[in-house]
């Protein structure tokens, strides 16, 4: 009679099933999270009054968590005519999320199809990357599944698009396709263009570990993430910058739309009491983001001279880059926190961290959204509540990146050895023989 294969070793079965349930678990809980999110924006599915941008911001707007740019774009550019963005209208995003949102309009359904194939695309993405960072050691994927900023802002944008490209091309990075992970960063960064920050990130990890070795294979080290990066750049924008006109100019005005925009829900709100114009605003903000980002550009430099493997600080310096980029930027998204809670899990973050920031998010979330249905009737809301919760949203930020800088160069600080002990040396007299 055959033996069970479990019958010498009973326990693991259950071994077995706990690493199934590491894997399968966050999946499970981030689909519930999802789905949440997609029932809050339930109104926004069955949206059926008139077709135009403004009638749909107010009956989104009403309802709290209703609200998503998706649809609203969608009939502010009348999407149901398949006009390509930068070609017949500006479009104030990168190449990337413009031809996302014309692909997913040719479908046809209306506003209910539009925004269900988006919803699908979406928690599709949701899911690659929790899948995702479950493949790094030291990640937490929980820590993502369970985020109340997955429920709030899983199609309040297209941003996980981007986020499940940066995830992968971390992936790729970790495991050395080095090529294939500057075409994932290339998508990432011309859907929502600030992942380009991580580029100089993995471009300095590789000619650190590359010391010693001769120019010409740092060099290689350099071009195999630069140059899919490039050749990425060029096929999703060159088509619309080579055609010039007007169409070259729409390109460019993902640009100057961000050059113009005002300040809100930032750092620059606070300071300035909401009395900072989007221009004068840009140089500060600016100033003190690369100022930041250089900071944490030399830490990062430092610790992997100090002996550090730079391949296990790129994402804590990640972390730390993008929170700071959140922390300086003039105009702050509320979608901006699900890159975050992403880093977090990745960086394998104290669950605490993510609690707190979390719970700051869902307290700037309900008073930015409630701030944007009563503003024309209660004034003061946005000076005794909405700013209170920019402001701890705001000092999160810095924790966060606190915290992340002081992963970065906590294992490296020299500390003084302990002084040996030393034991006396035994006396050998001779004893006196007279």
């Amino acid at each position: 009679m055959a033996r069970n294969r479990w019958d010498r070793w009973p326990w693991q079965p259950r071994l077995a099933a706990a690493r199934g349930w590491r894997t399968w678990g966050p999946l499970v809980a981030g689909a519930a999270v999802m789905a949440c999110g997609l029932a809050i924006h339930w109104t926004t599915f069955a949206y059926d009054a008139a077709s135009t941008q403004r009638a749909f911001n107010t009956v989104a707007f009403a309802h709290l968590g209703a609200y998503s740019d998706i649809p609203s774009l969608y009939f502010r550019n009348h999407m149901w005519q398949h006009a390509l963005p930068y070609i017949h209208y500006q479009f104030e995003y990168p190449v990337g999320t413009g031809l996302f949102a014309w692909l997913t309009s040719l479908p046809g359904g209306g506003v209910a199809g539009y925004m269900a194939i988006n919803a699908i695309a979406l928690v599709a993405c949701g899911l690659a990357t929790i899948w995702l960072l479950g493949r790094f050691p030291r990640a937490n994927p929980w820590l993502l599944a369970l985020s109340p900023a997955l429920a709030l802002y899983v199609v309040l944008n297209w941003d996980l698009l981007s986020i499940v490209a940066l995830v992968l091309s971390l992936l790729l990075f970790q495991r050395r396709r080095d090529g294939w992970s500057g075409v994932a960063l290339g998508v990432a960064t011309w859907i929502k263009f600030f992942p380009i920050i991580a580029l100089p990130v993995l471009l300095a990890a590789r000619l650190l570990e590359a010391r010693g070795v001769p120019l010409s294979e740092r060099g290689r080290a350099v071009g195999r993430i630069l140059l899919p990066f490039a050749a990425i750049t060029v096929v999703v924008n060159a088509p619309f910058l080579l055609a010039r006109g007007a169409v070259a100019s729409n390109w460019f005005y993902f640009f100057r739309f961000n050059a113009w925009r005002g300040v809100g829900g930032s750092l620059w709100s606070l300071v300035s009491d909401g009395h900072m114009t989007g221009p004068t605003a840009n140089v500060d903000s600016a100033f003190l983001t690369l100022a930041g980002l250089a900071v944490i550009f030399g830490l990062f430099v430092w610790a992997c001279r100090r002996g550090a493997h730079s391949e296990q600080l790129v994402a804590v310096t990640l972390l730390a880059c993008f929170a700071w980029f959140f922390f300086a930027i003039k105009a702050y998204s509320p979608q901006y926190d699900l890159w975050v809670m992403v880093l977090l899990a990745l960086a394998g973050a104290p669950v605490s961290l993510g609690v707190a920031f979390g719970a700051a998010d869902v307290g700037y979330f309900v008073m930015a959204f409630t701030w944007l249905r009563i503003s024309s009737k209660a004034h003061w809301f946005g000076s005794d509540v909405l700013r209170p919760a920019v402001a701890i949203k705001t000092a999160l930020l810095v924790v966060v990146v606190a915290w992340a800088m002081w992963e970065i160069v906590r294992p490296r600080l020299r500390r003084s050895p302990a002084l040996p002990v030393v034991e006396p040396e035994p006396s050998f007299e001779l004893a006196d023989s007279g």
